[in-house]
């Protein structure tokens, strides 16, 4: 069985009907051989939405030259909608959600400083910072919930 080229059917969530086209490039990546990554293409969209799931059906080819996936393998797919190069990018889940905006804690002199930040592009875990951060600044990570501004933090690695 030749299985170098590969059709995998996935569904989508509804709030990404307008963001997904055909086209699109898709990385792969094995759960069994996670630093193999396989790219693909979306090749077709269902325009109609499943009402008891609220997703879309949709098709991707898959370039599979050295049979690395073989058929009823389980992968993860994502979908690449966007991109930049050379920009500052945190986890999400170091972010506060303020009444003045998104806010982060950076460390000047082994004191907190509470910063806000305006963000870009999203993936699951990570988000492009556009403003509020430069390069090369330390952002707190760890116990950050418990922080004030001003607080004197020690460094941990």
């Amino acid at each position: 069985m030749d299985y170098q080229t590969m059709y995998m059917n996935v569904q989508l969530p509804e709030k990404y009907i307008n963001i997904i086209k055909p086209g699109q490039t898709v990385n792969l990546t094995n759960y069994a051989l996670p630093e193999d990554t396989l790219t693909g293409k979306i090749t077709q969209l269902s325009p109609a939405i499943n009402a008891d799931t609220r997703t879309f059906l949709g098709n991707i080819q898959i370039n599979n030259p050295e049979y690395l996936l073989r058929p009823g393998m389980f992968v993860k797919a994502d979908i690449v909608t966007n991109h930049k190069d050379s920009v500052i990018v945190i986890p999400k889940s170091i972010i506060l959600s303020r009444q003045k905006g998104k806010t982060v804690f950076i460390i000047d002199r082994g004191v907190a400083a509470e910063r806000v930040i305006e963000t870009g592009l999203e993936n699951v875990s990570d988000i492009e910072v556009t403003k509020g951060l430069a390069k090369n600044e330390r952002v707190v990570t760890t116990g950050f919930e418990t922080l004030s501004n001003r607080s004197k933090v020690k460094i941990v690695k």
